[in-house]
């Protein structure tokens, strides 16, 4: 997660002088023993904190010698995000549902100054090229956010049984979850132990409902000798007082990378949404494309369904294209102020 994309709105839930101290200590503790000399970086392990009867997944990074600190992940569907990240595949739809916590290392001078709030009520003062620690929250659907008290306390809670049970050389061998770190909290100190441990069985959930589009719509509607690129992916903004995670929606048409539609979506249901705002532009041009190259699998399911019948291929892309890169560009520095939109923007594409 970027952590250049912290909301200056959130520094206000940061913690007190007390959590904040401990949080502060505890990680400077954890950076002082560089354990990533010790941890294979970015694999994981599973721990279960004080008095938690589900456990979580941590992953200490730094062997790769670039970032340097403590990565969280939480909640029912943990393992099967663990698991897809991993393995390189971590949909749209299933990044924007982790929930996770993190713990960076950067120079105090470079962090923005709403979320040094921990590091100066800890009472800590360091100099401005003094690495402290950066801690970020990303909930699910949401725009990364600084932390809460209780998640600054669990970051501070992991970083000392970490390094507890390196101590005790009985960290779970990461990667393989065969055991789990037990972590007891026992008047004011901390205990650590390990223990067998096997990954829940992923959670039955019924599929995806399929969309109902207008088919009747997209019946009538002429198939186009043309060819668009559909993007729909994070988008690096924020708005006043919404924490929603942003996408922007854009089609783009070849040769030329015209924009023939643009969309800020936001929420759970901003992927199927999607699918709904490009049959809208199919509507407004007159027509579908002979050829669709979309980013996210999630769009191109919900309407290949409906197009390919009709001999209209829907292909993904591993990558965006240049085109479609260029015009998300674009749009996101127009919505930031950066630089003036496309003056290609919304132009016939047929």
């Amino acid at each position: 997660m970027s952590q250049k994309k912290i909301l200056k709105r959130h520094s206000a839930s940061m913690g007190t002088n007390a959590g904040c101290l401990a949080y502060y200590e505890s990680a400077m503790r954890f950076y002082s023993a560089t354990p990533w000399r010790f941890i294979e970086s970015m694999v994981p392990f599973a721990v279960y904190p004080p008095d938690a009867s589900a456990p979580l997944v941590a992953s200490v990074l730094g062997a790769g010698g670039e970032e340097y600190g403590l990565g969280v992940y939480r909640g029912d569907d943990v393992f099967e995000h663990v698991r897809a990240l991993t393995n390189g595949e971590m949909g749209v739809r299933l990044s924007s549902k982790i929930d996770a916590l993190s713990c960076m290392f950067e120079p105090y001078g470079r962090m923005p100054k709403e979320v040094r709030a921990p590091i100066l009520r800890a009472g800590a003062k360091p100099k401005r090229d003094a690495l402290a620690p950066w801690a970020i929250a990303k909930r699910p659907f949401k725009t990364p956010a600084n932390p809460t008290d209780a998640d600054l306390a669990l970051l501070g809670t992991l970083m000392d049984a970490i390094l507890a049970a390196l101590e005790k050389k009985i960290l779970p061998l990461a990667g393989s979850f065969e055991t789990a770190l037990r972590i007891v909290r026992t008047e004011g100190s901390l205990e650590v132990s390990d223990e067998p441990f096997t990954v829940p069985a992923p959670r039955q959930r019924p599929a995806p409902a399929t969309l109902m589009l207008d088919r009747t719509a997209l019946a009538r509607l002429p198939i186009m000798d043309a060819a668009w690129h559909v993007g729909c992916p994070v988008a690096p903004i924020s708005v006043a007082d919404m924490d929603d995670e942003l996408r922007a929606l854009v089609a783009v048409a070849e040769p030329n990378g015209i924009i023939v539609g643009a969309q800020i979506l936001h929420g759970e249901r901003s992927l199927d949404a999607a699918a709904f705002e490009v049959v809208a532009m199919f509507s407004k041009l007159g027509g579908i494309p002979r050829e669709i190259f979309f980013t996210e699998i999630e769009v191109r399911d919900a309407l290949a369904m409906h197009l390919e019948p009709r001999g209209v291929v829907c292909a993904l892309a591993e990558v965006p294209s240049p085109i479609l890169m260029e015009a998300l560009t674009a749009l996101f520095g127009h919505l930031s102020g950066e630089r003036p939109p496309s003056s290609r923007r919304r132009r016939s594409a047929r």
